[in-house]
């Protein structure tokens, strides 16, 4: 089939209306917050909001399912929501001796933020007396400077600072 200049015309006419009515959007994704299962819903929410500098702005409670508490903490960057349950447990109670290096469990390994100073963090958290799961390190092959800590339920928080490779 030959196509003539009025064909072209009607799929140019065609394909405006098409981006027209349905026009391509980027999708914007935009890290917005974490929930996290605690044993201990008060000791939790003190450690966050001292390491990270949230605070703390809803409680909710549901005893009806299972003693169900929700704190949630933020700051301007961040958001914490603290999930504390009767009914909830941790590995460490069906593997007390549970090492993540030797068996790393599927899921979730850790959380990472980014940090512009991250010698000065580190320092901070070692006077806070925070369990550091690794040491700062540097790692050139991917660009940055970087330390993993624990949190009071043992979950994986990593601070990375970019460098220049």
């Amino acid at each position: 089939m030959k196509y003539n200049s009025l064909h072209m015309r009607i799929l140019f006419l065609y394909l405006l209306f098409l981006f027209a009515v349905f026009p391509a959007k980027a999708q914007t994704i935009k890290p917005f917050g974490a929930a996290i299962y605690v044993d201990d819903l008060e000791r939790a929410s003190e450690w966050y909001q001292d390491i990270f500098d949230v605070t703390s702005t809803n409680k909710i409670s549901y005893p009806e399912l299972n003693n169900l508490n929700i704190e949630i903490l933020n700051n301007e960057y961040l958001q914490f929501e603290l999930v504390e349950r009767d009914n909830s447990f941790s590995i460490y109670e069906l593997e007390p001796d549970y090492n993540i290096r030797e068996k790393p469990l599927r899921g979730f390994y850790k959380l990472a933020f980014q940090v512009e100073d991250i010698e000065y963090l580190y320092e901070q958290i070692q006077a806070k007396q925070v369990e550091i799961h690794f040491e700062l390190t540097t790692d050139s092959e991917f660009g940055i400077k970087t330390f993993i800590i624990r949190d009071p339920g043992n979950n994986l928080l990593q601070f990375i600072e970019i460098i220049s490779k």
